[in-house]
């Protein structure tokens, strides 16, 4: 660590102890030749239950984080320096502290010295100090501790002061107020979910551990997508999911992610963590046909593969008898599962052997796990058809496809039967046969009056049964009492004979 690297307005010597407490705090820190000699407060001749520090100094030494001196005292008034208040904090809030080969690049710490290690911690854990000397005995005063948290939690000073008792900037920090100051960062971060762990599962999947469950509101896309703050320009792409059986454990779609790529995850205004990028694709097993303008690709479970739908809590009861759940390292009697995460906005490349340009076939919502399948479709632009007689090779930045050609043929279209109004804003368009793997997702249909006007009604995700679907009105339109419509398919999904609509 250079000069420059360590200079800071004030002093920062224990810049990011306070974001990892875990847990019960351990071994005193004051003076490392004091000797405990008491265990409980009471035991302390020079402590007060009527004092403004008794609960922190209490607090803190029942969690061992001060010990008393030979006297049985607790010397609550003596002030701090650095050397001392290092030491407490890297061990009261369980760092992981610099092994003997590493050293804390400051010219007034050598090896050997009592303080050495905790100094050199603090260096691993990104801490900086106003120059390149530590300088252990340097008393700390109350603005440079306050200084100090308010960039730990990124919270503004005067929070940080309201917690310091007759705060005066320039005196310097007694062993009470340290105990007091440290408690209430305790309770702070107690409060505050931070993440524990984070493990690429493949190149769109994230697997993220925190410090407690998120809420309904945290899960919110709109407000995950501002709490998870990614560096490299990846991004979130869907509401994280609980996995079942976990209780913060949760799958997390994103954006590709770029082998040998360090990212950062910052979530809320908690310190961001690190992970490594992977290129690691999905391995799924073929592609098909299905309509004219739509693929699927199938996986299946007895390969390893297993969609997010069937272990995740959220879906659990809906999966019956074919949910999963995986343990913290996704297997489960013997297997280890690659999980198929939302596939929202994702998309797919058909590129035909003749030559012909490749085309971009976009994921349709809602269609990668149903019936017990994973057969996830991918939809071609509008207008755009494949050629039948033409072979074509699926390929993506995150699936890898075992069989990933196919020959297109000629699928007969669809066709409508008839259709009936549900209310003045949907209607139930029923097909003279049950489509299958077309579940009619992102399909529409043109309502055409007599007088020339139009309507577009887009069909409802999921509410097919068999082979009716309901179909909503776009655009705040409203079916017209009284008016007959004729309803055709947009884009020829589906040929229709007279289909009538009498709007009553």
């Amino acid at each position: 660590m250079t000069p420059n690297t360590k200079k800071v307005a004030a002093f920062v010597v224990a810049a990011t102890l306070i974001t990892g407490y875990a847990g019960p705090l351990a071994v005193p820190a004051q003076a490392a030749s004091a000797k405990a000699v008491a265990a409980t407060f009471k035991d302390f001749k020079d402590l007060s239950q009527d004092s403004e520090y008794a609960q922190a100094i209490q607090a803190m030494i029942e969690q061992k984080v001060i010990a008393g001196y030979k006297d049985n005292t607790i010397k609550p008034n003596q002030h701090v320096n650095r050397a001392e208040l290092a030491k407490m904090i890297v061990l009261a809030l369980e760092l992981e502290q610099a092994t003997a080969g590493e050293d804390d690049g400051y010219a007034d710490v050598a090896p050997g010295q009592w303080f050495h290690r905790y100094a050199a911690t603090l260096t691993k854990n990104g801490v900086q100090v106003d120059s390149d000397k530590f300088q252990p005995h340097k008393q700390v005063t109350q603005q440079e501790l306050v200084n100090m948290l308010a960039s730990v939690l990124e919270k503004d000073g005067d929070e940080i002061q309201a917690w310091m008792s007759n705060y005066e900037g320039n005196k310097h920090v007694t062993r009470a107020q340290a105990a007091q100051i440290l408690y209430q960062a305790q309770q702070v971060k107690s409060s505050e979910t931070v993440i524990t762990n984070i493990t690429p599962l493949n190149s769109v999947t994230l697997q993220v551990t925190f410090s407690k469950p998120l809420t309904a509101e945290e899960v919110n896309l709109d407000n995950a997508s501002k709490n998870f703050v990614f560096d490299n320009d990846l991004k979130i792409v869907n509401v994280p999911q609980l996995k079942t059986g976990a209780t913060q454990t949760y799958i997390v779609p994103t954006t590709t992610q770029k082998a040998g790529t360090a990212y950062t995850l910052k979530y809320g205004d908690e310190k961001a963590v690190s992970f490594a990028g992977t290129a690691e694709k999905i391995q799924l097993s073929s592609v098909q046909q299905v309509t004219n303008d739509t693929v699927q690709v199938i996986s299946n479970r007895a390969d390893g593969v297993v969609d997010y739908g069937y272990v995740i809590a959220a879906y659990r009861n809906g999966r019956g008898a074919l949910a999963m759940q995986l343990d913290e390292n996704n297997h489960v009697d013997g297997v280890t599962y690659e999980i198929i995460p939302s596939l929202r906005s994702r998309t797919a490349t058909l590129t035909p052997n003749n030559g012909g340009a490749a085309i971009i076939a976009n994921y349709v919502p809602f269609t990668q796990s149903t019936d017990g399948r994973q057969a996830p479709k991918f939809r071609l632009p509008q207008g755009t058809t494949l050629q039948p007689g033409v072979t074509y090779t699926i390929t993506s930045d995150w699936m890898e496809v075992k069989n990933a050609t196919f020959t297109a043929s000629e699928v007969a279209p669809l066709a409508l039967q008839s259709a009936k109004q549900v209310s003045p804003t949907s209607l139930e368009v029923t097909l003279t046969a049950d489509p299958q793997d077309e579940l009619l997702a992102g399909r529409s249909v043109t309502l055409t009056a007599a007088d020339g006007s139009q309507l577009t009604a887009t069909y409802k995700f999921s509410s097919r049964k068999g082979a009716t679907g309901t179909f909503d009105i776009a655009n705040n339109g409203q079916l017209k009492s009284g008016t007959t419509y004729t309803v055709t398919a947009v884009n020829g999904w589906a040929t229709a004979n007279q289909v009538i609509l009498a709007v009553q």
